[in-house]
């Protein structure tokens, strides 16, 4: 908790001169907006919205169950505030330090929910410190007493308490191929919360994965589909830490120099028909790639001061198309390398007939020719809506390979 405290006074520089700017802004554009009925849901998204978004969204479980362990996770958190009660005279200060963490709380989301019409979360971090204090001393009373009983029953409850703040992230750090979004936004206020959510399909690749592979590219290489994106998102970190120095790695790019690798999910493999060179992890590697668009990939060589996203290419999107051939067995990917930005296919043909979708995971889709006999060429054309540098357009080879029109 106090490590998460750390980076500021390491760097104070963003706080000297972000600081003072977003407090000017928030003063000047947003004070008080609504004050008095957001103090209430703030103050409960910081001690309980946070375990429902976790119960809801990073586990499988239905209705009922996240609504069992919510309630279980609040009466954790009553039974911990409650042991402030059985205190012993001369215990005095830890009431005081009871009090004082809770009151620090209080003034801090009334501070907050005063300068700004909503609270995201990261403005609630220094919240955590005195909160903790207080469930410490809460959780002191019970074991404190003098009870054989009250210390059993409060260990077991303790338990249950670690188990429930725990499971959720440990469910959720698997290798996730689907994620419940919920129609409210906790992370950006964190008074909202809803008890509606929709499933879609995420393109993550698991760290431990990438680990797997990263020594395999320190050679000069251009990653394409899942691969390139996964690494790319990473800023190559496992790939430096096997390597020892920045890789020399190019994301997507027909024209670059040197091998072209493609990685997918190893799920995808049995749709798209096509056997990969070899699987690590969660990914399928390819080295048959035939490099359609951008022409020019990306090449990262080093961080820019405090860099949050990697560096997208700006601009806004456009109808672009795509023509290119390949072999009748050939399966044509299309990868939005930006997480957040937009890729909208609007209509993909292959020998003058609509391609068929073998598999998408949202942000990657793998196309193949419906219907063409084994032996003939295939003209493809793919319409795609947004920023082209951003995109990373390739075909996986089964044999040979194909010409390109761009």
């Amino acid at each position: 908790m106090l490590l998460s405290l750390l980076p500021p006074w390491l760097d104070p520089t963003p706080a000297i001169i972000g600081g003072p700017k977003a407090f000017s802004s928030y003063a000047t554009n947003e004070w008080a907006v609504d004050f008095f009925s957001r103090v209430l849901p703030s103050l409960r998204g910081v001690f309980v919205n946070g375990a429902w978004m976790s119960f809801l969204v990073m586990t499988k479980w239905n209705a009922a169950g996240v609504h069992f362990a919510w309630w279980l996770y609040c009466a954790c958190l009553a039974f911990a505030g409650a042991g402030v009660l059985l205190l012993k005279p001369d215990q005095r200060h830890l009431r005081f330090w009871f009090a004082g963490g809770l009151c620090f709380v209080v003034v801090q989301i009334v501070f907050l929910t005063l300068i700004r019409n909503f609270t995201s979360i990261w403005m609630v971090i220094s919240c955590l410190p005195p909160v903790s204090v207080s469930l410490a001393i809460g959780w002191y009373g019970w074991f404190g007493s003098g009870s054989v009983s009250r210390r059993r029953f409060a260990a077991g409850l303790l338990i249950v308490y670690a188990v429930l703040v725990v499971a959720p992230f440990g469910l959720f750090l698997r290798n996730i191929q689907v994620m419940r979004l919920m129609d409210a936004n906790p992370l950006f206020n964190i008074s909202d919360v809803g008890e509606t959510y929709k499933t879609a399909p995420v393109p993550f690749v698991n760290v431990r994965d990438m680990e797997r592979f990263a020594g395999e590219l320190c050679a000069p290489v251009t990653l394409h589909a899942r691969l390139g994106a996964a690494v790319e998102n990473a800023y190559a970190v496992p790939e430096r830490n096997a390597c020892g120095r920045w890789p020399d790695l190019y994301f997507s790019g027909a024209d670059n120099p040197g091998v072209h690798l493609a990685g997918i999910p190893a799920r995808a493999v049995a749709a798209i028909g096509l056997p990969p060179d070899r699987t690590i992890g969660h990914m399928a590697m390819y080295s048959r790639v035939q490099a359609i668009a951008p022409a020019e990939g990306t090449r990262a060589t080093a961080l820019e001061r405090m860099q949050v996203s990697p560096s997208w290419a700006p601009g806004p999107p456009t109808a672009n198309l795509y023509e290119f051939e390949s072999g009748a067995a050939d399966v044509a990917v299309f990868t939005a390398r930006a997480t957040f930005s937009a890729m909208r296919i609007d209509g993909v043909a292959a020998a003058d007939r609509p391609a068929k979708l073998l598999f998408t995971d949202g942000k990657m889709f793998a196309y193949g020719c419906a219907g063409c006999a084994e032996a003939e060429r295939v003209h493809w054309r793919a319409q795609l809506f947004g920023v082209a540098r951003n995109f990373d357009v390739i075909v996986l080879r089964s044999t040979s390979g194909g010409s390109v029109s761009r």
